[in-house]
């Protein structure tokens, strides 16, 4: 992997499995790790693992909630500068989830291209 010190890197579902993995190789090319999950506890224990190679954040919340997207990339943006990469992994699409990215999905999915269209026009500049 490419050398990523000083980039920021936003993972949700980063607490375990593959989102935790992707993790693991960020932190080794030297990324600033924002990671994203619903719960605090296995976000605590990957960040703790982590630490001691890079600078993690954690937050714990529901990434269909659109409003607490757009407020996740401004803490990424207030803790390291800019946001250089998104994981966007799900760690499943069950049935309960599936309505409600149908309804919120394009949404969520305007702001965040906004949000990085923005960005890229910052750092062009």
């Amino acid at each position: 992997m490419e050398n990523f010190r000083d980039k920021t890197v936003i993972i949700t579902g980063g607490s375990e499995g593959i989102g935790a993995a992707t993790a693991r190789k960020f932190a080794d090319a030297g990324a600033n790790l924002v990671l994203v999950a619903r719960g605090e506890k296995n976000l605590k224990n990957i960040a703790e693992e982590l630490r001691a190679k890079t600078n993690v954040r954690i937050v714990a919340m529901d990434v269909s909630d659109p409003e607490a997207c757009v407020n996740l990339f401004k803490k990424a943006e207030f803790e390291f500068g800019s946001v250089h990469v998104l994981i966007n992994n799900f760690p499943w699409l069950g049935r309960k989830l599936q309505p409600l990215l149908d309804r919120r999905g394009r949404r969520v999915k305007r702001q965040l291209k906004a949000k990085m269209a923005a960005d890229a026009r910052k750092q062009q500049s």
